[in-house]
């Protein structure tokens, strides 16, 4: 299906493509929810920073209880620094999906990016505790030891993240 197009093609990170797959995915289904969330996902990557909110935004309208809106919302405010505005997305998101791990990691880096990192911790580690493998969460966590001076928690964060996602991108905040 074109789905598993745009799949594969983000997979293999042609952006371009996948994205042109997904339109034609939508065009056909709408309300696809999984070609709704990688279509977010694409336009993040091709910095269509005005249609990504409205996508999302329609995304929330549409599905109001999906989690991934909300945390690609959040996401999005992070990046620009509008801690007031990404906080209740991440609220809302927990509300949902409290098992949801990801949930936690926005949670992370909402008090990363603010500077918290007592807090940054303590909720990548909460992250962890509901999915142990989760490689950005470790890399994450290597980050926020090396600003607090833990060297070598820094080094055993930084090896579990490569030897659970070798793809990780030196110096790329998750």
């Amino acid at each position: 299906t074109l789905y598993r197009l745009a799949e594969l093609e983000y997979q293999m990170k042609k952006v371009t493509k996948s994205y042109a797959y997904i339109k034609k995915t939508l065009a056909v289904d709408p309300y696809f929810l999984k070609a709704r969330i990688l279509e977010i996902k694409l336009l993040k990557r091709l910095k269509k920073e005005s249609e990504l909110i409205h996508r999302s935004s329609q995304l929330l309208k549409d599905f109001p209880n999906n989690p991934k809106g909300h945390l690609f919302l959040a996401s999005f405010y992070l990046n620009q620094k509008k801690f007031h505005a990404a906080y209740p997305y991440l609220k809302t998101a927990l509300k949902i999906a409290p098992e949801l791990a990801d949930v936690y990691k926005g949670f992370g880096n909402y008090y990363y990016e603010k500077g918290e990192f007592d807090n940054s911790l303590e909720y990548y580690q909460k992250a962890l505790k509901l999915n142990p493998n989760f490689a950005e969460v470790y890399y994450n966590l290597a980050l926020v030891s090396r600003i607090r001076k833990e060297y070598e928690k820094s080094v055993e964060y930084f090896t579990k993240a490569y030897e659970l996602n070798k793809n990780l991108k030196l110096g790329h905040f998750f």
